[in-house]
Formats: structure tokens, C-alpha cells, sequence
């Protein structure tokens, strides 16, 4: 971390010790008392259809830097939009609080995504941590991680329509409780309450070989395990192709930026260079001898795929802009995106029983 960005995290910090506890004045040393103006903790204005922009500028603030743009459109009246400095609950496992909360106000919902830029004082490097924005889902009390769309040295960028409040900073994926990666995966996928039980639907001839091959694996021949693997294979292969069709589908192309268009690896935890089949790898070493299907496999994906949307923001030369794809997405590329995973997954799952317990060896 920057010496000057420690100097400003640490005023930072002293700042909204200051505001929590209500104290506005510093008695000053020397001749007499000065009176201290405490930094502002509210921000607003007013934006119309045209659309228009409100960013905080006062360097001794927590939210210095912050700014929402929102674009012509995104409003279908005036409106106040107001952005405040505020305090929440803690976070659930696994996020880090070290950044200040911010609550995100209008008078009139946003029709189209805003862009949100929040600032940074580092980008992680350690295993497992990612830079997120999460905010917070009055309708069930969760917070949920919404994918970035760039991060550099000094910003995280969102497009997002909610109004809310919101966090952002470190996510140790490891440590994400499963109720957040479910709401990360109703964030990424519409109508994932009705994606799960169709992928289960696609996968249930697999599913019942799979249990039966768990509970007496010992028994398996080689050529029985085979077999369960080529089920997986055919899912696969399937799926794949679906994917394909909508990546290079030109009007899905042409809604995304042309310049990170997602080609068929970025959709899969088989991408090594996105760290996505490790992750994976980990997470099944990590719940070896629980059911390794159903939530425990949703859980496993939802955490593989926010790690690969991450790389793809810190580094867009990797070339893809996944939430636009995923945006855009068809229920169906949704659903091929999901079970193909899934099954990714339970094919390593599969390697790692095999290692586990009598190899193979031809």
C-alpha cells in the first residue's frame, strides 16, 4: 500500500470515528478553542433524463471519489439523487469491512444501470481475496456481490440500477458464507429460482448414477466409473454447443463491447489462467465426503464463476466482458452455462474419488 494512501485511510478512519460518535468540534491547543468543520457525510442532486453525474470531491472524506454516473435515460423524471456516508450492521463472513458504507437514494427508480465508481486503497494478492461491490437486498437482508466491470489501481466500476445500501472491498471467497453465493448467483443469472431445479432436471440421469457410484465406489470397476464419466461427457458436449451458439451469436456480440467480446473458455471452470478449476479443485477438497451434489455443487460454481468475472475485470485483456454476456443472456445459455459447470465440477470431484479410494490404473 502507497504511503499516501495510508496517510488517507488512516484520516479516513478517523473521520468516521469521529461522525459515528457525534462529535463535530476538536478543542484546539494554544490560545483558545477553534471550531472544526467536520467533513460532509451527505451528497446530492439533481439529474433529469438528460442524465448528469454527482461525485463526492472533499479529499478528507471516506467517500472521496465515489461518483455516479447516470446516463440519459436512466431517469424518467427530475430526481434527487442523494449519496450519504452511513452505518450498517457487519458484514456476513468471509467480506471485509476495512471501506465505509454508502447509501444510494433517489426519487424515482433508475430504468437502465448507472455506473458506480467506488475508490480502492489496493488490489489483493492473496489467495482467494477478490475486490466486489455488494449491496445490501432489503428483501431477504443480504448482501449480495455485484460484479465489477473494471478494476485498476485506484477504482472499482459497477453498472448497476439498484438503490441501496452499499459496501465494497475485499471478499475472501473461501470464507463467503453459501446463502451469499446464492445471492451472488441470483445477481448474475435472471431467474436462477428457476434455473436450479431445470439444471437439476438436465442432470438427474447423472445425478442417480453418481449417489449409487459415492456409496459403493469401492465396488465400482473401472468401466463402471467410465460409464458415469461418459454421461458427464455427453452433458457436456451438449452444453458446450449451446454456449458457443450464444457467444458468437453477432447481435449478442454487438451489444457488448467488441473489444471483450467472451469466446466459450471464459464460460468455464476448465480456464486455467483464470483460476477458475482451482478454485474448484479447492472447494471440493474442502466438502470431500458430503454430498457433493445439489447445493454444495451451486456453491462451488457461484464461487468459481464470481473468481473468473474478477480476473476478467482486473484484467481485460483477457478479453471478456462477462456481465454484459451474462446480462444479456438467454434463459437457455443460462441454463447450458450452469450444467455444463456443474458438470465440470463433478468430473473432478469424480478424478479426486478415484484417487481417493482405488485408483484406476488403466
Amino acid at each position: 500500500m502507497k504511503s499516501e494512501n495510508i496517510a488517507r485511510f488512516l484520516r479516513y478512519a478517523a473521520v468516521i470515528f469521529i461522525t459515528a460518535f457525534g462529535i463535530i468540534t476538536l478543542t484546539a491547543s494554544g490560545s483558545g478553542d477553534d471550531d472544526y468543520d467536520a467533513p460532509p457525510t451527505s451528497w446530492e442532486k439533481e439529474i433529469g433524463p438528460e442524465g448528469g453525474t454527482l461525485e463526492v470531491t472533499e479529499d478528507e472524506s471516506p467517500l472521496y471519489g465515489m461518483k455516479i454516473e447516470v446516463p440519459p435515460g436512466a431517469l424518467a423524471q427530475q430526481a434527487t439523487i442523494t449519496l450519504s456516508l452511513d452505518a450498517s450492521d457487519p458484514l456476513p463472513e468471509g467480506f471485509d469491512n476495512s471501506y465505509p458504507v454508502a447509501n444510494i437514494d433517489s426519487d424515482a427508480p433508475f430504468l437502465q444501470d448507472v455506473k458506480i465508481t467506488f475508490p480502492i486503497w489496493s488490489i489483493p494478492t492473496g489467495d482467494g481475496e477478490i475486490l466486489s461491490a455488494y449491496y445490501y437486498r432489503t428483501s431477504d437482508g443480504m448482501w449480495t456481490i455485484v460484479s465489477a466491470m473494471e478494476i485498476n489501481d485506484t477504482q472499482l466500476i459497477i453498472e448497476t440500477d439498484h438503490l441501496s445500501l452499499w459496501r465494497w472491498g475485499t471478499v475472501t471467497l473461501e470464507d463467503v458464507a453459501p446463502e451469499t453465493v446464492t445471492a451472488a448467483m441470483q445477481e448474475i443469472f435472471t431467474d436462477y429460482d428457476v434455473l436450479e431445479p431445470s439444471a437439476a432436471n438436465e442432470m438427474a440421469t447423472f445425478t442417480s448414477m453418481f449417489n449409487d457410484l459415492l456409496e459403493h465406489f469401492e465396488t465400482y470397476s473401472c468401466e463402471d466409473r467410465q460409464a458415469v464419466a461418459n454421461v458427464l461427457g455427453d452433458i457436456i458436449n451438449e452444453t458446450k454447443t449451446g454456449i458457443e451458439s450464444y457467444v458468437d451469436d453477432p447481435d449478442v456480440i454487438s451489444a457488448c463491447n467488441p473489444d471483450y467480446v467472451c469466446t466459450l473458455d471464459h464460460m468455464l471452470i476448465t480456464d486455467e489462467n483464470m483460476g477458475l478449476k482451482k478454485w474448484a479443485e479447492v472447494e471440493i477438497r474442502s466438502v470431500f465426503g458430503e454430498a457433493i451434489l445439489g447445493e454444495v455443487l451451486t456453491e462451488v460454481l457461484g464461487k468459481a464463476l464470481m473468481d473468473g468475472q474478477y480476473q476478467g475485470a482486473v484484467e481485460h485483456e483477457l478479453g471478456c466482458d462477462y456481465r454484459c454476456i451474462f446480462k444479456n443472456g438467454t434463459f437457455d445459455f443460462y441454463l447450458n452455462v450452469i450444467v455444463c459447470n456443474l458438470s465440470y465440477v463433478a468430473l473432478f470431484a469424480l478424478e479426486m474419488a478415484d484417487s481417493y479410494y482405488n485408483p484406476c490404473t488403466t
